[in-house]
C-alpha cells in the first residue's frame, strides 16, 4: 500500500474517533450505539490507538465514566461482542497507591494525576483486553486470514457454509464464532454467497464500513478511497460510518461508499458486468482508458502505461479477457486510439499522430 493511502486512511480514523468521541458524550448513549462502537473498535487496532489519543488530547477524563469508555460499561459491551471473560481482574485497582514527594509526604496532584491516568488506563486495557492482544480479536476465536496473489483468484466454503469467492490481490480476514460473522475485506474484491443463520449476522467490513447481509449473495471492492457492494439476491444493509442509519441495496443495485466523506451513492448495474472477473473476463462500456489499463495492471505482472493524459481520458467499450493486455493493446491500434510500444519491462502507448 503507497503512502498517501496510508495517509488517508490514518486521516479517516482520526475523523472517525473524534465522531465516536463527540457522540459517546450523550448521557443517553444506547444500545445499538454502544453495539456499533464496539464493531468499529473491533475492525482495527488504530482505532483504538487513536480513540484514545482524541480522549487525552480532550483532557476530560472524567467523562471516560459517564461515556461508553467507563472501564465497566466498556468491560461488559465488548465482553458481550468478544466474549472474553477474563478480564475482570484488570480493574481491580489496589486499595492505595499513593503518589508521594521526595519528602515522603503524600503529593495530592500526583495522586490525583494517577487516578485520571487509571482511568485511561483501564478504558485501554478494557479494549485491548476484550478484542484481544496483538489481533485485536478474541483469542479462543483465532482470525484467519485469506490472501490472493496478482492474477490469482480463489474459492472457498466457510465453516458456517457460505461461498467466498476472492479476486486478484485480495486479503480477507475471517472472524466466526457462535454469536457473529464478520468478514474484514482489507483488499482487492470479493463475492459472498452467505448461508442463512438468523442467529448470526453475517458482516463485511471495509474501512469503518459495514455491509450485513440479509440472506443473500453480494459482490464487495476495496479501492483506495472508497468502497463498492452490489446486490445480486437478497438484501443488504450498508452503514457508511459510525452513527448513520444504515441503507437497504437492492437486487442490481451498487452502493458506492466515499470513506473520505461519508456519502453514499445507489446506481443500477448489470449483474453480469459486476461478475465477469469470475470467468476472468472484463467488460467495459464507456470507461475511462485509464480505469481499464488499470483493470489490466490487476491480473498481470506486465504492466501497460500510458503517457498522455489527452490519451487517457478516451472511453472504450468492449468485453477483453483480463489476462491478455496485449490483444486489448492491439485492439486499440487496429482502432486507431493509441499506438502501442511493446517491450520487455512492458507495454507503453501513445497517441497516434496524426
Amino acid at each position: 500500500m503507497n503512502t498517501s493511502t496510508e495517509k488517508r486512511k490514518q486521516h479517516r480514523s482520526i475523523d472517525e474517533a473524534a465522531e465516536w468521541l463527540v457522540l459517546l458524550q450523550d448521557d443517553d448513549v444506547c444500545t445499538e450505539t454502544k453495539e456499533a462502537f464496539a464493531e468499529w473498535l473491533l475492525s482495527s487496532r488504530n482505532h483504538v490507538r487513536d480513540y484514545l489519543k482524541l480522549a487525552m488530547l480532550s483532557e476530560d477524563i472524567a467523562s471516560l465514566d459517564a461515556s461508553i469508555l467507563s472501564a465497566e460499561e466498556l468491560k461488559a459491551v465488548l465482553a458481550e461482542k468478544a466474549e472474553v471473560a477474563d478480564i475482570v481482574k484488570l480493574f481491580d485497582r489496589p486499595a492505595s497507591i499513593p503518589a508521594t514527594s521526595q519528602n515522603g509526604k503524600v503529593n495530592s496532584k500526583k495522586q490525583k494525576a494517577w487516578s485520571s491516568g487509571y482511568k485511561l488506563f483501564a478504558a485501554a486495557a478494557a479494549m485491548v483486553m476484550a478484542v484481544g492482544v496483538g489481533l485485536f480479536w478474541p483469542a479462543a476465536d483465532p482470525v484467519i486470514i485469506y490472501q490472493t496473489a496478482l492474477g490469482e483468484q480463489s474459492s472457498m466454503a466457510l465453516d458456517d457454509g457460505s461461498l467466498l469467492v476472492m479476486n486478484t490481490q485480495t486479503e480477507i480476514q475471517v472472524d466466526m464464532d457462535q454469536e457473529h460473522r464478520n468478514l474484514y475485506l482489507n483488499s482487492g474484491e470479493a463475492f459472498f454467497d452467505v448461508a442463512k443463520d438468523p442467529t448470526r449476522a453475517f458482516r463485511v467490513i471495509v474501512d469503518g464500513a459495514v455491509i450485513e447481509a440479509l440472506g443473500t449473495s453480494f459482490n464487495v471492492r476495496h479501492f483506495s478511497n472508497y468502497t463498492e457492494a452490489t446486490l445480486l439476491e437478497g438484501a443488504i444493509s450498508v452503514s457508511a460510518k459510525p452513527g448513520v442509519e444504515p441503507i437497504i441495496v437492492g437486487i442490481s443495485e451498487r452502493v458506492r461508499i466515499n470513506h473520505e466523506t461519508g456519502s453514499v451513492d445507489v446506481s443500477l448495474v448489470s449483474p453480469d458486468a459486476i461478475l465477469a472477473w469470475q470467468n476472468r473476463k472484463l467488460i467495459f462500456d464507456g470507461e475511462l482508458l485509464s480505469d481499464a489499463i488499470s483493470e489490466f495492471n490487476r491480473y498481470n505482472k506486465r504492466k501497460v502505461t500510458i503517457l498522455d493524459a489527452v490519451l487517457a481520458s478516451k472511453k472504450v467499450s468492449g468485453v477483453f479477457n483480463a489476462d491478455d493486455p496485449e490483444s486489448f493493446t492491439l485492439f486499440l491500434e487496429a482502432a486507431g486510439i493509441a499506438r502501442v510500444n511493446v517491450s520487455a519491462s512492458g507495454i507503453v502507448l501513445t497517441s497516434v499522430k496524426k
